[in-house]
């Protein structure tokens, strides 16, 4: 059986559901993330835990933003940073050999995150679902993520000649820490939404 493919517009469609009827839990959860990024060990477990934050969305789960401290995301370290590693050398593969198939494979992977959670895989299990439940949909993922990176480039390049322009560091930090917020948000919800579609073909 031939795996579903990503369908972009109704990707963009649940994306901006998603984000929006779960703003307060998805911004909040990106927040104490972004606030504990510096201490040791806690910020590897809520790194999972945001990485693994769009299998519960997908599912319209009801999110609370401290549940990214959970200790259950602690003891997925192991698969977690296995898998991270596999996906890293084959990115680093495709990309010295060129550049885009490098990224278009990381993409093609970037579901395996998805596959550990929510169907308990080893991380060649997870890697393998993830190109299987990806086959056929490699370059609209790259068209998504593409047109969301330019997007927030631009944006953020936009926001950085603003802040310069007004001076005040003060200032300039809290507006880039918020549009770091509004990135990582959007970046989550499409990836949920994505999931939404994607989970289906993994078997």
């Amino acid at each position: 059986m031939e795996p579903k493919r990503v369908d972009i517009a109704a990707a963009a469609a649940d994306t901006f559901a998603i984000a929006t009827r779960h703003a307060p839990s998805i911004i909040a959860a990106v927040i104490l993330f972004l606030l504990t990024l510096w201490v040791p060990y806690v910020n590897l477990g809520t790194l999972i835990a945001l990485t693994l934050l769009p299998v519960r969305l997908a599912r319209d789960e009801r999110i609370e933003a401290l549940s990214i401290f959970r200790s259950e995301y602690r003891r997925r370290m192991g698969d977690f940073l296995l898998t991270a590693a596999l996906k890293q050398a084959a990115l680093a593969l495709g990309t010295a050999l060129l550049v885009i198939p490098g990224v278009v494979l990381a993409l093609a992977w970037k579901p395996a995150y998805w596959c550990l959670a929510e169907h308990d895989m080893s991380p060649l299990e997870a890697i393998r679902a993830a190109e299987a439940a990806t086959r056929g949909s490699k370059w609209r993922l790259f068209a998504l993520f593409f047109a969301f990176a330019l997007c927030a480039t631009v944006a953020g390049l936009a926001l950085h000649t603003v802040c310069r322009a007004i001076g005040i560091s003060l200032v300039s930090s809290i507006v880039l820490f918020a549009f770091v917020v509004l990135v990582l948000w959007i970046h989550t919800s499409l990836c949920a939404a994505l999931w939404k579609q994607l989970r289906d073909n993994v078997r």
